[in-house]
């Protein structure tokens, strides 16, 4: 912990750890203490409330915060003497907690057990690939480009266009 940041929470952070009913946003700049916070919050909601870690569902945005966030909650844990295993735990990036659901409920869905997530360099790899095909689809260079720019910048402008078309239809099933 940074030696400068006190360890005892202010009213604002005391009122977030203490908040046990529902789920709780926290909203705040860099070195505010959200992680601090978080913390304190996980150990009071497994320690006083009883909470069982597999019950606790806690979303950061990046691996870095997810990273430190689990590094500062098992120093608390063991501090306290508590063992947790956190890989129990709902714990990570949005985008890791919601692999995990897919992993655990695969037979749920339509997914092979095999499935492979793609990241935007595969994604985009995996167009560039088969991007002949798409050539000669009436209209392709509305949404391709035209062909005089390279075959890696249209198969990015097709993968752009599929997510965005993707994103709107779900947006529309709101």
């Amino acid at each position: 912990m940074n030696p400068k940041r006190s360890k005892t929470p202010n009213l604002e952070q005391q009122r977030a750890i203490h908040t046990t009913e529902g789920p709780l946003l926290m909203i705040a700049g860099p070195g505010s203490g959200k992680t601090f916070t978080l913390v304190e919050r996980i150990h009071n909601l497994i320690t006083q409330k009883g909470i069982q870690p597999e019950n606790l569902f806690v979303a950061t945005f990046t691996e870095k915060a997810a990273a430190e966030l689990i590094t500062r909650l098992t120093d608390r844990l063991a501090a306290s003497h508590i063992a947790v295993n956190l890989n129990e735990m709902y714990l990570g990036t949005f985008h890791s907690i919601c692999l995990r659901f897919l992993k655990e409920h695969r037979e749920e869905t339509r997914l092979k057990r095999n499935f492979t997530l793609l990241d935007r360099f595969d994604q985009q790899y995996f167009i560039y690939q088969r991007l002949f095909d798409y050539q000669d689809i009436e209209g392709s260079a509305f949404i391709l480009g035209e062909p005089k720019i390279s075959w890696w910048r249209r198969a990015e402008n097709l993968m752009t266009w599929v997510n965005q078309v993707s994103e709107e239809a779900l947006n529309r099933q709101r």
